[in-house]
């Protein structure tokens, strides 16, 4: 009963979210905007069944027109619930959000990644039905799935196993077909080609009932633990890991930032300016504390040893 009842759930959410892109899509081709749909809701048409890849939001790329788009999405019902200056987030009962963005890559300085994908309009390919509507290459829609998959590691602290069968599946639909030699040279670009080929053995490894290695296990343990959008101990080990040597390491250890405080001490929420008193909460605390900052070093060791097993400080900005 459980199952079937969040099956239908789900259905449910499917069908809105679809039914969000197919009518946005019709007015941002009546209005002359150029958009591109892209994760989630491509994804999932590589699934048996749409419905079985759950996802937040819907994700249009409108870089051209921006402006004119969130006055659409505004003109639809949708309130806004977040903007910065990469994107603007939108909700609309029951079920709806849609993050509209100005770039392909949001990147915090961590690789170059978001340099890589700034040329993507370039690339795109114009749907020959729908007027300014844009796809990807099936070729880029691999990259950039797996551009994704590092990013969410690099700034969320994980993205779950969900991944291992967005790539799989991926690769069971399109392997045979895509240019594999293009794939190759772009992944050297991007220094993901390591982490691409440990990726994919990976998903081998575990879905094929093949013989995980200590590194698979680790490596799966991680992505088990961090959920569909990270969480904020991994985050934390992560960005240790990613500075480890440098004045901001121990900045980052004596004076964490904001959205790493405002979890573990919820009166932050929405008060920044409360920053330092938490830092002196969390001092104070420290003092009586030596065995979890012990537990912190040893999961950061650990996040230092997936990063190295899996390449990916390969990818990190020099």
């Amino acid at each position: 009963a459980y199952l079937e009842k969040n099956h239908h759930i789900l259905l449910n959410r499917y069908a809105f979210q679809n039914a969000a892109m197919k009518e946005c899509g019709k007015l941002f081709s009546e209005n002359g905007i150029p958009h591109l749909f892209y994760k989630g809701l491509i994804l999932a048409d590589n699934y048996h069944s749409p419905d079985m890849r759950y996802m937040l939001d819907v994700d249009i790329l409108a870089a051209d027109k921006f402006e004119t788009a969130k006055n659409v999405l505004c003109d639809l019902g949708y309130k806004i619930t977040g903007s910065d200056d990469k994107h603007t987030e939108f909700f609309r009962s029951p079920f709806v959000s849609i993050e509209l963005h100005r770039s392909l890559v949001t990147d915090r300085s961590v690789t170059d990644l978001d340099g890589y994908w700034s040329d993507i309009s370039a690339r795109m390919i114009e749907d020959g039905n729908e007027p300014s509507l844009y796809h990807m290459t099936t070729e880029d829609e691999y990259l950039f799935l797996i551009s994704h998959i590092v990013l969410h590691i690099l700034q969320n602290g994980g993205v779950g196993i969900r991944a291992l069968l967005d790539v799989r599946l991926f690769l069971d639909r399109y392997g045979d077909s895509i240019d594999r030699s293009y794939i190759d040279a772009e992944l050297d670009k991007m220094r993901c080609r390591n982490f691409e080929k440990r990726f994919t053995s990976l998903c081998g490894a575990i879905l094929d009932e093949g013989q995980p290695t200590d590194e698979d296990a680790a490596m799966l343990k991680f992505l088990l633990l961090s959920g569909i959008r990270g969480s904020g101990k991994n985050y934390r080990a992560v960005r240790n890991t990613e500075k480890k040597g440098s004045v901001d390491y121990y900045r980052s250890i004596l004076f964490p930032s904001y959205r790493e405080m405002h979890g573990k001490y919820r009166w932050l929420e929405g008060k920044p300016y409360l920053l330092p008193a938490a830092w002196a909460v969390k001092a104070a605390n420290g003092v009586r504390r030596k065995n979890a900052a012990i537990l912190r070093r040893r999961k950061s060791e650990t996040i230092d040893k997936i990063f190295r097993d899996f390449c990916l400080n390969e990818i990190l900005r020099k």
